[in-house]
């Protein structure tokens, strides 16, 4: 069993000086956790992320341009989910499988889900991502890699954007 985890806090104090509009001081603060069993080819594991809201200030966690949506080909990659770069006033879970056939194939699949947290500017918004990839090591130096991502997004406001779909393959 392994586990792995993050924890970010930050705060700004914003006075008249500083920010004439007068907008208030903030903490936020971002969770991720990831619990898995390494059982010989087979890896399962299951992961969380949360971001907070600040609703006074109007300003949500950002998880930030790096987090890949722990693998996802679509939310936190492609498609931002909380109007950030990434995913931002969500809360992001999942479950996932790296399979390792051999020493040269390995396969990898993702379910996830995020939601919007309360007093976010994407309260009621939910997104369903689905995550499919496989990779065969031709040599130490060449890796043929295909994959495949499915978004589906539930706005709370407005019109729902269309399905997001991902298909490739690279060398």
């Amino acid at each position: 069993i392994g586990f792995e985890s993050e924890f970010q806090y930050l705060s700004a104090d914003l006075n008249e000086s500083v920010s004439p509009g007068g907008e208030d001081s903030y903490s936020l603060f971002g969770l991720y956790a990831d619990v898995y069993a390494k059982l010989d080819a087979v890896k399962p594991g299951v992961f969380v992320a949360y971001g907070s809201v600040d609703k006074d200030a109007g300003v949500q966690f950002n998880f930030g341009d790096d987090f890949d949506g722990h693998g996802a080909e679509m939310v936190g990659n492609e498609f931002a989910f909380g109007g950030v770069d990434a995913i931002g006033g969500a809360t992001y879970f999942g479950a996932y499988c790296d399979f390792a056939a051999s020493d040269a194939l390995s396969f990898f699949g993702q379910l996830s889900y995020a939601m919007g947290n309360k007093d976010s500017s994407i309260e009621d918004d939910t997104a369903l991502d689905f995550s499919v990839r496989g990779a065969y090591k031709i040599t130490d130096a060449v890796t043929y890699a295909i994959g495949a991502g499915y978004v589906t997004v539930d706005r709370d406001a407005g019109d729902d954007p269309d399905p997001g779909y991902k298909l490739y393959h690279k060398m």
